[in-house]
């Protein structure tokens, strides 16, 4: 969880917004609030409605413990 928090934080506003087609949502419980995280399959990450910077390793970490198999 530690890499995850230390990804988000990381997390940039994106200049020009747009919608995002989400094939991906999460929602990130911390500091007694929730954030509302939507994905794209390979690109696009919004925060409440707000697009991010794409970040490849926020979305590896997260497709990587979606589709994990155990």
């Amino acid at each position: 969880m530690k890499t995850f928090s230390t990804e988000f934080e990381l997390l940039e506003k994106e200049e020009f917004q747009k919608s995002v087609d989400s094939r991906i949502q999460i929602l990130y419980h911390h500091n007694s609030k929730v954030d509302t995280i939507c994905m794209g399959d390979i690109f696009f990450i919004s925060v409440n409605g707000e697009l991010k910077k794409d970040s490849p390793s926020l979305v590896k970490l997260i497709k990587k413990s979606i589709y994990e198999v155990k």
